[in-house]
């Protein structure tokens, strides 16, 4: 028995020894680039931009929503003694957003679109060669930039009614107001119709007209001009970029009472941001030279 013991210790032990031999003899992890000295950094940029500028050139703060685009330009990292290794250089946003790898014109980009307001770190990190190329004097190197964000603007819809005036008719407006800058994408705003109620429609069903509004950089919307008849009830047409008016017929009967209903869902994205509804009751009213057409608002509300 002691005899045995001995000899498994033994197989044991020189199991030990092989793998520390093994240990011993593998191939080292390569050492890591020493530091980049001012010298090396000499005429040195970071190799990278954002928005087609510097990290530190930007226009204004990030806005959530949208999306940004950071390319790698290799030759903004060469310096009076050094060129960056193209392959080294790397950027990162270790706290997010997430960055999505993409090319432009044939160089290395990355995508992304910050989701909340306050700052974006990024850090680039490159290798530089010193010396030009075939030297094995390479440095390491990186910069950190922290860029801020700040939160897009969601419309509003406002709804209101203006009984209006000795020459202007009655009308309905739905407007849509936000402060710069506003979140991207486009609004569209539904309507549906009724004649001969005051009942306005439910925010389902046939959609009579739909008017869009797309934001811009300068903090307005825009929209191609749309003007829609109702038949002999109502026009409805886009006004000043970002409304929607609903004037009544002006050519109806004296004495006669025009009735309609309408609602309007304004929608972002895919989702109702609100909208108003209402009804009017309307004459023609008689003054010096012209007429116009009056109406009261029957259950105006800021839905749909």
């Amino acid at each position: 028995m002691a005899r045995m013991l001995k000899r498994a210790l033994a197989t044991a032990a020189a199991v030990s020894a092989a793998a520390v031999g093994l240990s011993a003899g593998a191939a080292a992890p390569a050492a890591a680039a020493r530091a980049c000295t001012a010298s090396d950094l000499d005429g040195v940029r970071t190799p990278a931009q954002l928005n087609n500028e510097s990290f530190t050139s930007q226009d204004g703060p990030l806005v959530t929503g949208r999306q940004y685009r950071v390319v790698v330009v290799r030759e903004l990292g060469i310096g009076t003694n050094a060129e960056p290794v193209d392959s080294s250089i790397a950027v990162t946003t270790p706290n997010g957003p997430p960055l999505q790898p993409t090319t432009e014109n044939g160089r290395p980009a990355y995508d992304f679109t910050p989701t909340q307001a306050g700052s974006v770190h990024f850090v680039v990190s490159w290798d530089e060669q010193i010396g030009g190329p075939g030297s094995s004097d390479v440095c390491s190197t990186s910069a950190a930039y922290d860029v801020p964000v700040v939160a897009a603007s969601i419309a509003k819809p406002r709804g209101s009614f203006s009984r209006g005036s000795s020459v202007f008719s009655s009308s309905f407006t739905l407007k849509l107001v936000a402060k710069p800058p506003l979140a991207p994408g486009k609004i569209t705003v539904l309507l549906r119709a009724r004649r001969g109620s005051t009942r306005p429609p439910a925010p389902r069903g046939h959609v009579f007209a739909r008017f869009s509004f797309t934001p811009t950089n300068d903090g307005h919307y825009s929209s191609r001009e749309v003007d829609r008849r109702f038949g002999r009830v109502f026009f409805a047409e886009t006004s000043a970029g970002n409304s929607v008016q609903i004037v009544p017929w002006g050519n109806i009967p004296f004495h006669r009472t025009l009735r309609f209903a309408f609602s309007m869902e304004a929608i972002h994205d895919g989702k109702r941001i609100g909208g108003m509804r209402s009804g009017a009751s309307c004459h023609r009213v008689q003054f010096r030279g012209h007429s116009n057409v009056k109406c009261k608002p029957v259950g105006l509300r800021q839905r749909p």
